[in-house]
């Protein structure tokens, strides 16, 4: 039986305590706490069938939020060796290895289930790593992804982003691609993949939200942005944490719990491979 659902939608507890988590170690960058947070939900308490692959782990800390209410994942790739190196302490992964997502150096018919958090919009070709989720994927497997749909770049043009800006955006975060549900739907297809369960998230009045978060972190008071002074430099300390992480706990929360209500510019996908 293949669990669509997205379990703890209605669990304040749980909520709560999935924003605090990453406030605590995230609160520099409270944009990617917040739509972290929403994923860590999709995420939560599904059961998924080993072998387990993840593409695009980083440095596997996210991960240790993303998949906390999940079984141990056999093996996360990366293609930066020193994300990998750190992932290997995160405690989520039997096995960790630096691969390409594009040419992966790993058995034909090897997984039952691949995952991969919005990582693909990263991918600048990301066609051929969907036939290579296919290829390692065994038939009847499954391959549950999160990407942006072309609704993010309309909320935010919605929002008053204009094309300079936007394309400064797109460069600062590294995406290529604002797939539909339809052009995904065909290259699935193509690669022997087909979609049984859709969903978009994060909705207009949430990316306005995390906009203006991300702008803030992203501000850049003199050679560096400002997330990173306050993460790591003695300006930093001088921040009144035990204030901010409160009223962002409390701002994550309200906007995480109206984060799947109406049309999102993120999307969901889970697609089983053809036999």
């Amino acid at each position: 039986m293949i669990d669509e659902k997205i379990v703890l939608l209605q669990d304040e507890k749980n909520i709560n305590k999935v924003v605090k988590d990453f406030v605590d170690d995230f609160w520099f960058v409270p944009q990617d706490v917040l739509l972290r947070s929403v994923e860590t939900l999709i995420w939560a308490k599904r059961y998924f069938e080993p072998p387990v692959l993840d593409i695009g782990i980083g440095n596997g800390s996210n991960s240790k939020h993303l998949f906390s209410m999940n079984q141990i994942i056999d093996v996360g790739i990366d293609n930066d060796p020193k994300g990998v190196k750190l992932a290997k302490n995160c405690g989520m992964y039997r096995k960790v290895e630096v691969v390409d997502a594009t040419k992966m150096t790993l058995k034909s018919s090897s997984f039952n289930t691949v995952v991969s958090n919005s990582t693909f919009e990263h991918i600048a070709n990301d066609l051929s790593a969907v036939a290579e989720v296919s290829r390692v994927l065994k038939d009847n497997g499954l391959f549950y992804l999160t990407v942006p749909s072309p609704e993010h770049i309309k909320f935010l043009q919605d929002l008053g982003v204009n094309k300079f800006e936007l394309d400064k955006y797109n460069e600062r975060v590294d995406h290529f691609h604002f797939r539909s549900k339809n052009e995904w739907g065909k290259i699935f297809l193509d690669n022997g993949l087909k979609i049984i369960f859709h969903e978009t998230y994060f909705p207009k009045k949430v990316v306005n939200i995390w906009y203006k978060l991300h702008k803030i972190a992203t501000f850049r008071p003199y050679k560096r942005e400002l997330w990173s002074y306050l993460k790591d430099s003695p300006y930093g300390k001088l921040f009144p944490v035990v204030i901010v992480k409160p009223l962002l706990t409390q701002l994550i929360s309200k906007n995480v719990k109206i984060s799947y209500k109406s049309k999102g510019a993120m999307q969901f996908f889970i697609t089983q491979k053809i036999k």
